[in-house]
């Protein structure tokens, strides 16, 4: 007889936390997913990531976003953003924020225009699902989202 008495709902859960953990674990604590996880409700499409909490403040953050509505270890591609979505906060705070940010790039919407980057996942051992995580990290380390991990924080350091 094959399979599990855990139900799918529960294996699609603790697979958020183990990739979860595993940013944390493989990035030295310096990324955390900023969305909570639910039980029954594994994440679909997309993940934000903070690197500074006070990031919070101004709805800035790192995405992980893929198609198709399953769950991150069925995705086919991950592409990886950085978004400002400080809309969320006020009309007034929105203008003032994106002003700021604008002096140092493009922003189309919500989304900071940076080079496509993205990673081909593959969550079909640890191994690999590690690599994965690591690709991800490597991206979001790059000196490109550096940048503008530093444009964030210089914001928020004027603006506490």
């Amino acid at each position: 007889m094959n399979g599990t008495f855990l139900s799918p709902d529960f294996l699609r859960f603790f697979e958020d936390c183990w990739i979860e953990e595993q940013l944390k674990i493989l990035s030295n604590g310096k990324y955390v997913f900023l969305d909570n996880r639910q039980f029954g409700k594994p994440r679909k499409e997309f993940w934000r990531i903070i690197s500074n909490s006070s990031w919070e403040k101004i709805n800035f953050h790192f995405e992980l976003r893929w198609n198709g509505g399953t769950p991150i270890t069925e995705a086919k591609k991950i592409n990886i953003r950085i978004h400002l979505e400080s809309k969320f906060i006020s009309a007034e705070q929105d203008e003032k924020i994106k002003g700021f940010f604008k002096q140092y790039g493009e922003i189309n919407r919500n989304t900071i225009k940076v080079q496509d980057r993205y990673v081909i996942p593959d969550f079909s051992t640890e191994e690999t699902a590690i690599e994965t995580i690591q690709h991800i990290i490597d991206v979001l380390n790059s000196e490109e989202f550096q940048k503008w991990a530093d444009i964030a924080d210089e914001y928020l350091k004027a603006n506490p």
